[in-house]
């Protein structure tokens, strides 16, 4: 079955139901899915907004001059034709609103569906130089070689990002952040129930977790390096260069604090059981790290 649709110009969308088949749960039993393939123009567009419900989203950076979307609706149904009729319900909306600047993708799943396990699956592949913002409801989020700034959102789910020449800004409630691969002014990584790990980057960098590990590597930072990091339950490591000029401090309230300043100048160090303080190459900027019941690794290289 082919679809036209006017979106930005012409769109072609090319739709196929792919299954439906037992999937737990004594009340809707069966599970739909509709698959399609969507081309949009930016028009102008220097931002992609992308909205989901209860499923992935990834997004990969490409040259192209268009959007290109794979989507996959789903929903359970007490039988084969209620999960059909009910994945009929879900929409995938693609529209230019406001000023014309922003593309905007949104999953909309109606109330009725809320016990249907109702969602979708999207696969961008998009403009390198697009500015992104993505939020999920429920799924993972993954984001792929871009050079505009990522903004990164999922109330449940894990969130990762690879060669990123951009600022950085991701979030979660309850699942693994990865950074890997970033070149930016900033990096902020939020996670209230995950672990944090930031690596191969050249950005000043803010993370914070409530529960789980933290490792951050930072290749190079600017004059004035800002760095923080903050986890309430977790073990923390983080490796700086030699070269960087800040003023230290390493904080935890029950666990070891290890450092190896190899290269870097180290004056008016003091230490104590749960706490060091010290300034590296003069100073000039702020490296902090801070956890309330694991241990603390710091290193220069």
């Amino acid at each position: 079955m082919f679809i036209r649709h006017r979106i930005l110009g012409a769109l072609l969308t090319s739709a196929a139901l792919v299954g439906c088949h037992a999937f737990g749960g004594s009340y809707y039993p069966h599970r739909a899915e509709l698959s399609e393939t969507r081309q949009a123009d930016l028009g102008g567009a220097e931002i992609l907004d992308v909205q989901s419900r209860n499923g992935a989203l990834t997004v990969l950076g490409e040259d192209r001059d268009d959007v290109h979307a794979e989507l996959t609706r789903f929903a359970r149904g007490s039988s084969e034709e209620d999960a059909r009729q009910a994945v009929e319900k879900v929409t995938v909306e693609i529209s230019k609103p406001g000023d014309g600047r922003t593309l905007a993708i949104v999953v909309r799943v109606p109330d009725s569906l809320k016990r249907r396990s109702a969602g979708a699956n999207i696969n961008l592949r998009i403009p390198r130089r697009l500015d992104l913002q993505a939020e999920s409801s429920n799924g993972r989020i993954e984001v792929e070689n871009l050079e505009g700034n990522v903004k990164a959102h999922s109330s449940n789910g894990s969130v990762r990002t690879t060669r990123i020449v951009g600022n950085v800004d991701l979030r979660t409630s309850n699942g693994r952040i990865d950074v890997d691969q970033v070149d930016a002014r900033s990096i902020l990584a939020v996670s209230s129930n995950g672990a944090l790990a930031v690596r191969n980057s050249h950005a000043n960098a803010n993370g914070e977790t409530s529960n789980g590990p933290f490792e951050f590597e930072l290749l190079t930072l600017g004059e004035r390096p800002q760095v923080s990091v903050r986890t309430s339950n977790g073990s923390v490591d983080v490796k700086l260069p030699a070269s960087v000029a800040a003023d230290l401090r390493l904080r935890t309230s029950n666990g070891k604090i290890r450092t190896a300043l190899d290269g870097a100048r180290v004056s008016g160090m003091s230490t104590s059981k749960r706490e060091l303080e010290a300034t590296l190459n003069g100073g000039g900027g702020r490296i902090e790290a801070r956890t309330s019941n694991a241990g603390i690794q710091l290193s220069t290289r």
